[in-house]
């Protein structure tokens, strides 16, 4: 997959973990597992250990992180 971050996302700014936190705490729903998926790949945990953790499938994580890094929040 060629939009998947080489290992971890880019660390977010101040102002992006800010609002990635704000999102997380009292963000839409579906928001909680995808700033989770931001914030862990940003403190160095890997992509299959995202997976586990968060219940989720590799193919959306690697999505959820190439989107940021593309865009950012």
């Amino acid at each position: 997959m060629a939009d998947v971050p080489s290992r971890f996302v880019r660390q977010p700014t101040p102002a992006e973990r800010s609002e990635l936190i704000r999102l997380r705490d009292a963000g839409p729903a579906g928001t909680r597992p995808r700033v989770d998926a931001i914030l862990l790949s940003a403190a160095r945990v890997a992509i299959p250990e995202i997976v586990r953790r968060l219940g989720l499938s590799r193919p959306t994580v690697a999505y959820w992180l190439g989107r940021f890094e593309r865009s950012g929040i």
